[in-house]
This record gives structure tokens, C-alpha cells and sequence, in this order.
């Protein structure tokens, strides 16, 4: 700690009366606070950039979900575009064997 170079927040004569111990102490205390308010300044300027993040993901989301809900009968596609359904009745048998003895 260069203790010389930090403010201390007392007046110069009121700080230089206490025990070198006391006003070393204070120091470190002020460093320690300078420190910490760097952190919290950093981590703040996280989350903001994480919640913008996060809002951007949210409305993709929402996107591909209301895209993934549309299929032929509830928008303008093509009955084509709907993909390949298999036919009720198959799956209904599927997994079921039949043998001939």
C-alpha cells in the first residue's frame, strides 16, 4: 500500500496526531474500500451486459416458439411445409408383433 498517496478524509493535523498503527490502518481500510468499489463497478457493468443478453435471447425465444406453433391450418404455409405425420393407425400397431406358425 503506498499509504502516502490515499486520502484519508480527516483533517491533515487530526490525522497525522494518531499512532502511525492507527493511520496505516486507516489506509489499508481506504485501499480496501477503493477496491471494493472498483469490483462492485465491474460486476454492475456485468450484469447490465448479461440482462441485455438475456433480453435478446428472450425475445428469440419467443420467436422460434411462435415459429415452431405455426403449421399449415393456423397460417398462410403450405400444406407440404408441414412435414411428414405418420398415419394414426401405425402407431398404433407399432412395437407389436405379429407371427406366423
Amino acid at each position: 500500500i503506498n499509504s502516502e498517496q490515499l486520502p484519508t478524509g480527516l483533517p491533515d493535523d487530526i490525522f497525522d496526531s494518531l499512532p502511525e498503527s492507527v493511520r496505516y490502518y486507516i489506509r489499508f481500510l481506504e485501499a480496501s474500500i477503493q477496491r471494493l468499489e472498483k469490483q462492485v463497478q465491474e460486476k454492475a457493468q456485468k450484469i447490465q451486459e448479461q440482462a441485455v443478453k438475456i433480453q435478446d435471447q428472450a425475445e428469440k425465444l419467443h420467436e422460434l416458439e411462435a415459429r415452431l406453433s405455426k403449421n399449415s391450418s393456423n397460417s398462410s404455409k403450405p400444406p407440404g411445409s408441414d412435414g411428414l405425420k405418420k398415419d394414426p393407425i401405425y402407431k398404433q400397431f407399432r412395437g407389436t408383433r405379429h407371427q406366423n406358425e
